[in-house]
């Protein structure tokens, strides 16, 4: 598998890469680094380690100091957990790994569906940490640092953003995917922007982006899987996310798309009430669609939808539809739980 962020690193700091990688697996609390190098370049590979190594667990990653002299410079790591106490860790993890693995295998028959899989496990297994995000999104300091690794995901079933695409990227790893975890900001839900980190996975050859942390919120609140943030292209992202994007491959396909795969997206309001009509008669519960930017409705888009649902429910089912809904604006994605 390819180590992917270290792919889009420069070449001078592919070069720090591998002392710092080791640094991490070895639980060493401080290394020299050459005066060369700026601290941004310094904070990228440390990014770049453990962004492509996710079952590194036992640093903090919240905090860590570059202390620099006319001559060199000192990176000083702060860790979790000791040597000694990481091995057990390292077992637990293990342990969680290989269940979600199994679990997640029992159930996939292709390679999409164990994407699909990874994605539903975490948004079933695992709690935003809104602790966590208040405490160091106020720049103070983590009361919680398992949260931001894979660890606290599977074995804690608690994280924040980086923890959620740290055990995403763990897990598929396993499967033998190429996968990366990004970072950069999002305004989800309206919010201000905010450090956000998510997942690019390769799939028949091509890139795509996996959002499961913003999808969890969206299964709390509704108890359906959303996929709205599954296998997305870069510009259907980029509504609501922002990130370098030198530092990741193209991602310009929409095949791995959850409602473009399952003849979801609607291109005109026909196909819209035909969706509904369709999912209805299949006897489904949650009637989900995607909009394409050519479907033009009113403001009040997943209020305008769930009446859809609700008249031509009625019709078919010569009856009265109880319903709830939820709108995802970003992604243009509805999803309408029939009661």
């Amino acid at each position: 598998m390819d180590k992917l962020c270290y792919s889009f690193l420069p070449k001078n700091n592919q070069s720090l890469y591998g002392v710092i990688e080791d640094a991490l697996f070895h639980n060493k609390n401080g290394i020299p680094v050459k005066s060369q190098y700026s601290n941004d370049d310094i904070r990228d590979t440390i990014e770049a380690v453990c962004y492509d190594n996710p079952d590194i667990i036992s640093i903090n990653k919240t905090i860590y100091r570059i202390v620099s002299s006319f001559t060199s410079k000192q990176v000083n790591f702060r860790y979790i957990a000791s040597q000694g106490e990481s091995t057990k860790r390292n077992q637990l993890l293990k342990a969680k790994l290989d269940e979600a693995v199994f679990e997640i295998d029992s159930k996939a028959k292709s390679d999409r569906e164990t994407l699909q899989g990874i994605s539903e496990y975490l948004q079933r297994n695992v709690i935003y940490d809104m602790d966590e995000l208040q405490s160091v999104g106020a720049g103070g300091a983590s009361k919680r640092p398992d949260s931001h690794n894979a660890f606290g995901a599977l074995v804690n079933g608690l994280a924040v953003c980086d923890g959620f695409s740290s055990a995403f990227a763990l897990i598929a790893r396993e499967f033998g995917f190429n996968v990366m975890i990004i970072s950069g900001t999002s305004n989800h839900f309206g919010s201000s922007s905010i450090d956000h980190a998510w997942n690019i996975v390769e799939f028949e050859g091509k890139y795509y982006h996996i959002d499961a942390t913003w999808d969890e919120g969206n299964y709390q609140d509704c108890q359906e899987y959303p996929y709205f943030y599954f296998g997305l292209s870069d510009e259907e992202i980029a509504i609501d996310h922002d990130w370098d994007y030198h530092k990741t491959p193209p991602c310009d396909d929409t095949a791995l798309s959850y409602y473009e795969y399952n003849h979801l997206l609607a291109s005109s309001m026909d196909q819209v009430e035909n969706i509904i009509a369709r999912e209805i008669r299949q006897g489904k519960n949650a009637i989900r669609m995607k909009l394409s930017p050519k479907v033009v409705v009113p403001d009040d888009n997943g209020a305008f939808l769930g009446k859809k649902v609700a008249s031509i429910g009625a019709t078919i089912m010569n009856g009265r539809i109880e319903y709830r809904y939820m709108w995802n604006e970003p992604t243009r994605c509805f999803i309408a739980i029939l009661k």
